[in-house]
């Protein structure tokens, strides 16, 4: 009969660690996802990012910029000028 023999441990924590790697790096990246489409979908979203977080506002309009569409960060400006709702830049 052949015996069993237990991974050795190196191997089951580098097993498992992948794993934990592989969860944590698919969560982050559905969650950049879900904040890239709110971002992309809601322009109040951006105003309270605009408020709150004003680099990855920044980040995104660069982002845009750079592929091409370059005239979103005039058009929430204006937007928000005219209902009130910008603050100090």
């Amino acid at each position: 009969m052949l015996s069993k023999h237990p991974k050795p441990l190196y191997r089951r924590l580098l097993i498992k660690g992948a794993v934990v790697l592989f969860v944590v790096e698919a969560a982050g990246f559905v969650g950049c996802y879900g904040a890239w489409t709110k971002l992309n979908s809601d322009r109040d979203f951006r105003n309270t990012v605009h408020h709150k977080f004003p680099v990855i506002l920044e980040a995104y309009y660069k982002i845009g910029e750079t592929l091409g569409d370059s005239n979103i960060r005039q058009i929430d400006y204006e937007y928000w000028q005219k209902e009130g709702k910008l603050g100090p830049r």
